[in-house]
């Protein structure tokens, strides 16, 4: 396992929320590209702000659609010994209405291109997910309970399959655990065997992973050099 997970004290995490979700003052230093969590990204567009260098980044909902960042590496660069599969661990917050999106195997002219992604958002307390496949709702739910604490940070683990999703073949998909499901089990997936996974015919030729950030911020990125798989 390659772990980019900073080197940040818990309470300096949170400290750190408190001053940028639960606060009006926001970082002011706006970037067009940086690491976070050791991995380098680009903004390709809208506002993307970082208070603190290779620490979180926040993206501002004033633009339309928010904030949209490329990864900068491969699957294999990141930590993947399978370059068409990436098991990716994301600890993200929102404010109330904002969203993230994530997407892998698009290009870089074209992150969004693969048409695969999950968005999550936040209602207040509740958090809801929608999967995209070629372009169009998969599925869309809740995630159940509703965090604790909606203002501090969660963590959500999802697997992004170019080629094969295991347990299938002939396409490509991607599945994603319920929030702070930190030891992810086959089967446990929030779509589950019987609704899932999220897949298409289509095969993906990208290898890039992007971020859309609206009022959503990134605190940290782990990319785990294994694969659960929905099902398998």
């Amino acid at each position: 396992m390659r772990s980019f997970l900073p080197a940040w004290s818990r309470r300096t995490l949170l400290a750190f929320l408190c001053t940028l979700v639960a606060c009006e003052d926001t970082p002011t230093d706006v970037v067009t590209s940086g690491t976070i969590s050791g991995i380098p990204f680009t903004v390709i567009s809208g506002t993307v702000k970082q208070a603190v260098a290779d620490g979180p980044i926040v993206g501002e909902v004033s633009d339309l659609g928010g904030a949209l960042i490329l990864l900068g590496g491969d699957p294999v660069s990141l930590g993947m010994t399978d370059p068409d599969r990436l098991h990716l661990r994301t600890t993200f917050a929102l404010r109330h209405g904002g969203t993230i999106t994530m997407s892998a195997f698009g290009t870089v002219a074209d992150p969004l291109g693969s048409g695969n992604a999950v968005v999550i958002g936040r209602n207040l307390a509740r958090f809801q997910y929608a999967f995209y496949v070629d372009d169009a709702v998969h599925a869309d739910n809740a995630f159940v309970p509703d965090p604790a604490k909606p203002d501090v940070e969660n963590t959500v683990v999802t697997e992004f399959y170019a080629q094969d999703v295991p347990g299938y073949s002939g396409g490509s998909g991607l599945a994603m655990w319920p929030l702070d499901d930190l030891t992810p089990a086959p089967g446990e997936d929030v779509l589950g065997c019987t609704g899932g996974p999220a897949m298409t015919t289509t095969l993906q030729s990208g290898d890039r992973m992007a971020f859309a950030l609206a009022d959503a911020f990134i605190l940290a990125v782990e990319v785990v050099d294994t694969t659960v798989g929905p099902c398998i």
